[in-house]
């Protein structure tokens, strides 16, 4: 398990999932929780992170140590998105550093958020939510004493919403994505494993 850094009582903020679940303004996003710490300066709706004055492609996310180019999910072509690419489920640590990020970390000039994901052993369990315009299933299963992976699917759907809102919504014709992801853990020894995370964004559909 990673230790937390040595700065983290002076310039570096740390959230876990809870924190993202139990902050209103986050939407259960682990990016847009950032929004709400002093040290962020966004002044959009957009999910990417912008800290200290910096635009949003100053910064850097990492997950689990390598770099996240393009971290919102479907944005537009200034880089503006409503929702990051991580599920907030598989997150064991979230750190986001305002000012001078660790050294093995570059290319950032305003700030950086590392992401790491769950390395401890889980729970089996099944997991369905359902929502007017999406329906979204993940799978905790267990690979041996040691070992597990973690899967999940998002589907978004247009039909219902639209439906109950027509004269709001009236330039709107349809939308839909669909994107599915997995994070696993191998450990075969005290000093060996391997974590892997895996995003991938299969669809999108938007109509006027």
């Amino acid at each position: 398990m990673k230790k937390d850094p040595i700065s983290e009582k002076f310039a570096v903020k740390k959230l876990n999932s809870l924190d993202i679940y139990f902050n209103p303004a986050a939407n259960a996003d682990p990016l847009k929780a950032i929004t709400t710490l002093p040290a962020s300066t966004n002044t959009d709706e957009s999910a990417n992170p912008s800290l200290r004055g910096g635009s949003p492609d100053r910064s850097r996310v990492y997950l689990n140590g390598s770099p996240v180019l393009n971290p919102v999910r479907f944005s537009r072509n200034d880089g503006l998105g409503n929702f990051s690419l991580f599920n907030t489920e598989l997150i064991d640590k979230q750190y986001v550093y305002s000012s001078n990020p660790p050294l093995n970390f570059g290319n950032s000039s305003a700030g950086l958020v590392e992401i790491e994901t769950n390395t401890q052993k889980i729970s089996e369990f099944t997991q369905v939510s359902l929502a007017l315009s999406n329906i979204g299933l993940m799978r905790n299963q267990k690979l041996g004493k040691n070992n597990f992976t973690q899967i999940y699917a998002n589907y978004q759907f247009s039909d219902a919403i639209i439906g109950l809102n027509r004269k709001s919504l009236d330039q709107l014709q349809h939308f839909s994505t669909f994107d599915l992801g997995a994070n696993t853990h191998l450990k075969k020894s005290i000093k060996t494993c391997l974590s892997t995370h895996l995003i991938i964004l299969l669809m999108k559909n938007i109509r006027f």
